[in-house]
């Protein structure tokens, strides 16, 4: 299965009083909403990453034509789809190999062998517009492919598990 939506899916033209509206009875998503150009509502979906407590972090995301984009802090950028699909696909295969649960490893500078992350900065170099993908980019896309139903999310001690779904 592959996803990708037109960037315009989750767009339409609305006053403040109706983005009001429409934020106070969206909560089953936990859509926020973020009025661009003064005339189109675009819908951005809101997230928390996986880690525990202070470690987790909030972001939003939409789909877009070109792929995933991310909003956190002041970084917006998009996960191109192609970037999207392999890491999930690399994710099912060593998932398959291990239980169906893989080791995320999502540290910037050191993620564990034997782990995504570690595939992700040693092993493959995915060009985002903002730079290179890193394993840190996991924890954004990791509950983003739950949202999707795609996997659940576990901890065991500090790590990160994805359990990946058929």
């Amino acid at each position: 299965m592959r996803w990708c939506f037109d960037e315009n899916v989750a767009s339409f033209p609305v006053t403040s009083k109706a983005a009001t509206k429409l934020n106070d009875t969206s909560r089953a998503f936990q859509v926020s909403f973020q009025l661009l150009r003064g005339v189109r509502l675009m819908c951005l979906i809101r997230e928390s990453t996986f880690g525990r407590g202070n470690k987790a972090t909030n972001f939003h995301w939409q789909a877009r034509e070109r792929g995933v984009e991310i909003v956190h802090d002041i970084c917006r950028y998009i996960v191109p789809w192609d970037v999207f699909h392999t890491v999930l696909d690399y994710a099912r295969s060593m998932a398959q190999k291990q239980g169906g649960i893989l080791k995320v490893g999502p540290s910037q500078d050191k993620p564990p062998a034997g782990t995504l992350g570690y595939w992700v900065k040693h092993e493959k170099h995915f060009v985002l517009d903002t730079g290179s993908l890193t394993p840190r980019h996991l924890s954004f896309l990791g509950p983003i492919y739950a949202r999707m139903g795609f996997l659940s999310p576990e901890h065991e001690g500090r790590a990160i598990l994805w359990r990946m779904h058929s």
